[in-house]
């Protein structure tokens, strides 16, 4: 079978088990929060490089193989699933370590071939909503997300489940992908920090330091459409 490549330079991302880590989970979507889990409002400090800090209250959990400090979470994985949502400890394990966002299992590996349905191009399945930079896109194309890829069972459900996807969808597939960023919230280098802007930063910008990050961004390089897989679905 056909073994998409990855470009990753980093130790590998293992959360703490806990009522939000890995362990903690519900059917449906994996990376998706609970009614009953909610980010912690932690005050951000500066430390002595220019780095922002939760000081006192900071966990090793709170830090990434980067040294990225993430966005913590609190609450328990209980209630209605937040489809539209990610929790940022499942969100980076996920997209990490190559995980399907709905079950953390291994995602869909496809070798080329075709189907009554159409051409099925090779590669790791991702799934996302379509948005403008997609929408006449000319294929194949980088494309940047914070959307883990997925299995077929979880991608069914999830076109059924999710209002951004039954907006509208495309299914990629994709041989080689890397670790670029995160998006988040970055704060300025005054004393006390204060919250500038929400973007994507890149981590090789002198901005990462200064970032409260949220989701684990990757680079999906040369995607194809997969016009096929959820051919029924659509």
């Amino acid at each position: 079978m056909f073994l998409p490549s990855v470009i990753n330079h980093r130790q590998p991302f293992s959360p703490a088990a806990g009522p939000t880590g890995v362990s903690s989970r519900k059917p449906g979507l994996f990376i998706a929060p609970g009614c009953d889990e909610h980010p912690v409002e932690l005050p951000v400090h500066l430390d002595r490089n220019l780095a922002v800090t939760y000081g006192p209250h900071e966990m090793p959990e709170d830090r990434d193989p980067d040294n990225v400090l993430l966005q913590r979470w609190g609450g328990t994985c209980t209630g209605d699933l937040d489809w539209g949502a990610h929790q940022t400890h499942r969100q980076v394990y996920a997209m990490d370590q190559l995980r399907c966002c709905g079950c953390a299992e291994d995602p869909d590996i496809q070798d080329p071939h075709v189907t009554a349905t159409g051409f099925t191009p090779p590669g790791m399945l991702w799934l996302l909503p379509v948005g403008p930079d997609l929408t006449n896109a000319v294929w194949p194309k980088d494309v940047e997300t914070a959307n883990p890829p997925i299995c077929l069972r979880c991608a069914h459900r999830a076109v059924r489940a999710c209002d951004a996807l039954q907006r509208g969808f495309i299914a990629l597939r994709v041989r080689t992908s890397e670790i670029i960023g995160y998006y988040g919230t970055v704060y300025t280098s005054t004393d006390p920090p204060q919250a500038l802007e929400a973007r994507v930063v890149k981590l090789t910008e002198p901005a990462i330091d200064r970032t409260v990050a949220r989701q684990l961004v990757r680079r999906l390089h040369q995607a194809q459409p997969d016009p096929s897989s959820l051919a029924l679905s659509a």
